[in-house]
């Protein structure tokens, strides 16, 4: 069985390679990549290359292609996945998100800057593995009241936003979290309305949380000093909820595709009747998905959830 296995794996990372090499001429300054998606029972069911202009990594193409069927499945990626943020987010957090359970990579990223973490991340992965529902619930957790529970935390940076989406999941068993994360990581949480530096993270958390910074923490206050800021922040959770939460994610995801593009023109490759679905929302085409309110992410929703019920 370990043997017909790890045939398996050199067989799919025999196909990321070739996968990688679609980007040959594309790719400059950075390396190919090419990543596979496999289901449990062997099947392929998402494949992607990394594209320089595209903006958009080869997990992440892959995963889309895949859909729901990541998870649970077994990503093989040509070059380790990074944890970094860049001209793009990190692959290892959409690589979690989406519900992959196991990744199959031989190369560790040769940039001296990133080499390994990336691999660290995924290792650490099993921690958004807690389910809090259960623990807070506990007896011998002491907790009177459940839903009176408060959570004060410095989360690891290297995984910190991938656990803030595993709370918000979750955020029915807190009253109130008191989370310290990198300061650019804050300001991505409670980026306003138009600020550049809102993106899928400041809209999911916005859905289900109400996020308020309190203060910066400077490197001088840890031993060793870190190279970069801190910032704490309060996250209240909200009563309401969505109708259909892995279709709002889906489409904010989209939304945020590629940051440079309208919202029109992000969400028309996924989703059909765009145009119309805007027009209801009383949303510009030609807007960008930073300067979408909350309100108009969840009209989005609500009429593509009404579009999908009519066509059936």
């Amino acid at each position: 069985m370990v043997q017909q296995n790890l045939e398996i794996d050199l067989e799919m990372i025999r196909r990321a390679l070739e996968v990688a090499a679609c980007g040959l001429g594309q790719v400059s300054p950075s390396p190919l990549v090419g990543c596979v998606i496999v289901t449990e029972n062997g099947e392929i069911v998402g494949e992607g290359c990394y594209i320089y202009d595209k903006l958009t990594h080869a997990e992440v193409i892959a995963l889309n292609q895949a859909g729901e069927k990541s998870k649970g499945a077994t990503a093989y990626v040509s070059l380790e996945p990074h944890a970094h943020y860049g001209r793009t987010p990190p692959c290892t957090e959409a690589l979690i998100n989406a519900g992959i359970v196991r990744v199959v990579c031989p190369i560790e990223d040769p940039n001296p800057l990133v080499a390994g973490k990336g691999f660290e991340f995924l290792r650490q992965s099993d921690a958004l593995e807690i389910n809090f529902a259960e623990l807070v619930n506990n007896p011998k957790s002491k907790i009177q009241n459940p839903k009176s529970a408060k959570l004060v935390a410095n989360l690891p940076y290297n995984i910190s936003t991938a656990i803030l989406q595993r709370l918000t999941e979750q955020k029915d068993c807190f009253s109130e979290l008191i989370l310290m994360f990198q300061r650019e990581v804050v300001e991505r949480i409670t980026a306003k309305v138009g600020n550049s530096e809102r993106g899928f993270l400041t809209v999911m958390t916005e859905a289900y949380l109400t996020a308020e910074k309190l203060f910066d923490v400077p490197p001088t206050a840890f031993l060793p000093a870190p190279k970069v800021w801190s910032s704490v922040v309060r996250l209240l959770p909200k009563d309401e909820k969505i109708s259909d939460a892995n279709l709002f994610q889906e489409i904010v995801s989209t939304g945020f595709m590629q940051k440079r593009k309208t919202i029109f023109n992000n969400l028309k490759n996924k989703f059909g009747d765009v145009e119309n679905v805007l027009r209801q929302c009383r949303i510009d085409s030609r807007r960008r998905a930073e300067t979408l309110t909350i309100e108009e992410w969840k009209c989005l929703a609500n009429e593509f959830q009404s579009h999908f019920k009519t066509a059936n």
